[in-house]
């Protein structure tokens, strides 16, 4: 698990101290894991499910990349709002070199390599085979475990032909 942000989960608070946002995470995952093996769930999209349902009971604002190293898939994308920076590129060099994924916490400066990254989407888990170097996205709005996304529509930040801010549509 790699981890960039901030958790405001309460059960990560304990005596008035704020513990580790990753170890709340993997706790969170492997307790999801021992119920589905307590109840014989035994399906081969367990793993994406629990991780589904784990990236779905965190809060606050962060960006992560979970290796699944039983399917040989690699997990990474930000939260609903997406306020942390997270890059991708996944670059083809040859037949003989194969697929590789690179993932940044931000775009790199350099203009050669810059071209090839994108930012990653708020609200999307990219899901990228290592196998099969397809890659793959699991929208939030698409599953009843993850929070819904938030857009504000009709909004141009600068602009003094904005409507009043509070009276505009927050989709969720």
């Amino acid at each position: 698990i790699q981890f960039n942000g901030e958790l405001y989960n309460e059960e990560i608070d304990t005596n008035g101290v704020h513990e580790n946002d990753v170890k709340f995470i993997l706790n969170t995952l492997e307790s999801l894991l021992q119920d589905c093996i307590k109840n014989n769930i035994n399906d081969e999209k367990i793993v994406e499910e629990c991780l589904i349902k784990t990236i779905g009971k965190l809060e606050g604002e962060f960006a992560y990349a979970i290796t699944d190293k039983i399917s040989n898939k690699i997990y990474f994308g930000k939260d609903q709002l997406g306020k942390k920076s997270l890059a991708f590129c996944v670059k083809n060099d040859s037949a003989e070199e194969g697929c590789e994924l690179f993932i940044s916490s931000i775009v790199p400066s350099d203009e050669a390599q810059k071209e090839f990254f994108c930012e990653c989407k708020n609200a999307i888990i990219y899901v990228f085979d290592l196998e099969s170097h397809i890659l793959n996205e699991i929208n939030f709005d698409d599953k009843e475990d993850l929070p819904k996304s938030y857009t504000v529509k009709n909004f141009i930040a600068g602009s003094n032909d904005n409507e009043d801010f509070s009276e505009k549509e927050l989709i969720n």
